[in-house]
């Protein structure tokens, strides 16, 4: 794999412009994005799978602008599947780094959650979002198991267009479906964490 970074900023909008501006940039189109940015303080890595038509954070971003209860786009769904399912790169970890990985279906309201809102709606390539500990965190400074976590799922994914049946699913129904049609257990696994987080 040839692999390209991008630092985003993080403020609304301008974060995904950047992107597009990256892609643009390169001389050759890519095969998939995954996107990471700084989440929680835990021991290990947030999967997100679902981006909210919804800015809706009392905190400014980078440029000081906070924004409370606005639709990224007016005419939009108010939810989107992320287009990288990483199931079967997640099956082919070990169950000790399987551990340290969670399923979560909502990457809050803040910028984040734009740039994969803004994403999934506009750009035709597979796109995948992971938080892991931000750098203040205690966990970030002695973890590795992030840094081994991501470039696994990198080496293990086979990058491709997906169908709608391959996409995200969007609501604890439709993921309790997954789970129940998963033919691996660890496949029924992911699942059952991102139904968990419906809870």
């Amino acid at each position: 794999y040839r692999l390209h970074e991008c630092q985003l900023p993080t403020k609304y909008d301008k974060s995904f412009f950047k992107l597009e501006d990256c892609i643009n940039a390169l001389d050759i189109k890519p095969d998939y994005i995954i996107s990471l940015g700084e989440g929680r303080c835990v021991d290990g890595l947030t999967i997100e799978t679902r981006a909210m038509n919804l800015d809706d954070s009392e905190d400014g971003d980078n440029d000081g602008i906070a924004r409370v209860n606005s639709l990224i786009y007016p005419d939009g769904e108010s939810a989107l599947g992320l287009t990288l399912p990483l199931q079967k790169a997640y099956c082919g970890l070990s169950r000790k780094l399987r551990r340290k990985i969670i399923i979560s279906q909502s990457g809050s309201n803040f910028v984040c959650n734009n740039l994969m809102y803004h994403s999934v709606r506009n750009l035709k390539l597979p796109f995948s979002f992971m938080h892991g500990p931000a750098a203040s965190c205690s966990s970030a400074k002695s973890n590795t198991s992030v840094t081994k976590i991501i470039s696994s799922l990198i080496r293990k994914n086979k990058p491709k267009y997906l169908s709608d049946e391959e996409i995200y699913p969007v609501g604890r129904k439709m993921t309790r479906k997954k789970k129940n049609r998963a033919r691996k257990d660890c496949e029924k696994e992911f699942y059952q964490k991102l139904e968990y987080d419906y809870r």
